[in-house]
């Protein structure tokens, strides 16, 4: 196998070259995404309004009441995420095979087969390794910080909190973009494909870092961008934030279309950095073609 060498420019704009191949498909994918993601936000606080307005106002001097509510809240968002997944393996599929392979249909993109099946295992494995890097981390953490209060006693606690912090989100980041790949090669070769995407990330680690906070950055200022056309559009933000427009669930359509707006290009950049990593790999394993045959004396 040769060493994949990732080329930065083309990873970035990638999302564009697939969009300039197959723009019927893309823009088809695009309004199926905006449409679920925007049903799935709004269709949350309208299916789990009641309860989180509840747990919001009530009383913690009750406790039965409390976890009454806690309860059933916990029982409807666990039903939402089941449907939460069941819509986005299939349509996230759909992406990443128009993204490898140049397939997919703009009108119904979605399909049950081998590649979706390989993405919910995908997911789920990696759910399972980022609760055990997540558990690990804090335990290390506070181990850290009893060392340092030995150490350097109270004043050398905050200082032994944030570098703990760093290191774990340092940790966490470096993992992610180690595997980015892996859904991408999933659907592709229609199995679990974290090895392939290990080892292939291993060479072109940092290039593929950079686009990954390049694209980040840019979600970032798009998220800004999202958040500044809310004060045109006179969008009450702090009532958003906690959670009490569930009341009136309608009132969230306009913000959330505002925001999965903004945030549509840099989704599709990070989708094709991974993607194009994900090509590389596989063009890296690709086996070289036999050579010529000859009869006769050479």
């Amino acid at each position: 196998m040769v060493a994949p060498k990732l080329d930065s420019g083309a990873a970035l704009g990638f999302f564009w070259d697939v969009f300039k191949a197959r723009p019927t498909t893309f823009i088809g994918l695009g309004i199926w995404w905006f449409a679920i993601a925007l049903a799935l936000a709004v269709g949350q606080m309208a299916f789990l309004g009641e309860e989180l307005v509840a747990m919001q106002t009530a009383s913690t001097d009750d406790l039965a009441a409390y976890m009454s509510i806690s309860a059933s809240y916990g029982a409807k968002l666990s039903l939402f995420m089941i449907v939460n997944i069941a819509v986005m393996v299939p349509l996230e599929s759909a992406w990443l095979r128009l993204f490898m392979s140049g397939q997919g249909n703009p009108i119904f993109p979605f399909r049950i087969g081998g590649g979706e099946g390989a993405y919910l295992l995908t997911m789920l494995v990696m759910l399972a390794i980022l609760i055990a890097i997540g558990v690990a981390g804090v335990i290390a953490f506070i181990v850290l910080m009893v060392v340092v209060a030995t150490i350097a006693g109270e004043s050398g606690v905050l200082f032994g909190a944030i570098v703990g912090y760093i290191a774990l989100t340092a940790v966490m980041a470096a993992f992610g973009v180690r595997i980015s790949p892996a859904f991408a090669l999933a659907v592709h070769r229609r199995k679990i494909a974290f090895g392939a995407a290990w080892s292939g990330t291993k060479a072109m680690f940092w290039p593929l870092l950079g686009c990954f906070v390049i694209a980040t950055i840019i979600m970032a200022v798009a998220y800004m961008i999202g958040m500044i056309a809310f004060l045109f559009i006179g969008v009450d933000m702090e009532m958003l934030a906690s959670g009490l427009v569930a009341q009136d669930w309608r009132s969230a359509i306009l913000p959330y279309s505002v925001i999965y707006i903004a945030m549509f290009v840099p989704v599709c950049m990070m989708r094709g950095i991974a993607c194009k990593a994900a090509l590389t790999i596989e063009e890296a394993n690709a086996v070289p073609p036999a050579p010529p045959q000859t009869v006769g004396t050479v």
